[in-house]
């Protein structure tokens, strides 16, 4: 089949490709109008080269992201394989104090399964004595004035039995500074 012929007939239906200037990655072809297609010499071949780069950079691009999605896989697979069996209660707690994710462990801590822990906060199983204390370390944390802090204080039950518990909490920010979530280390 001819080529500048199709060439011509794709331009045709799309001439916002003939008009715009594009960033050069190769031959520009944003230089041709309609009524050259096909008429410059060497344009088949420019064409070709054009799409022959153009492959070998969509490939050169795949296997990079390729690698780059098998080390993130990896990553996960070891966060989740340290997070699910840690002999610690661990969680990432919202700015809010929602339970985003826990473990096994803080659930055996506090007797909640993870459905019924991350339908509530952890203002909800603080003992009302301990809560300002933790409240006031969140806000520092928030303001930047410390990294991280370790305290105790007591959690309740399901059961409504009060256990007490080692906490330490760091946060977690977004790229732009703003607070993404607490990680926080619960030891019974």
């Amino acid at each position: 089949e001819n080529i500048e012929s199709r060439i011509a007939l794709y331009l045709k239906g799309h001439p916002e490709f003939v008009s715009v200037d594009y960033p050069i990655h190769g031959p520009d072809f944003g230089l041709l109008n309609k009524s050259e297609v096909g008429q410059k010499p060497g344009f088949t071949d420019l064409l070709s080269e054009h799409l022959f780069t153009y492959a070998r950079n969509l490939e050169s691009t795949k296997k990079i992201l390729d690698h780059k999605m098998q080390l993130l896989e990896e990553s996960e697979e070891k966060f989740r394989s340290i997070f699910e069996q840690a002999a610690m209660g661990i969680a990432l707690v919202g700015p809010d104090g929602s339970w985003l994710e826990v473990n096994d462990k803080i659930c055996e801590i506090v007797d909640y399964s993870k459905d019924e822990l991350l339908c509530l906060t952890f203002q909800d199983i603080t003992f009302t004595d301990d809560l300002q204390a933790d409240l006031d370390f969140m806000q520092q944390l928030l303001d930047g004035a410390i990294d991280h802090y370790s305290m105790e204080k007591r959690y309740i039950k399901k059961s409504g039995e009060l256990t007490w518990i080692e906490l330490t909490v760091s946060l977690t920010r977004n790229l732009d500074g703003s607070p993404k979530y607490f990680v926080s280390v619960v030891e019974d």
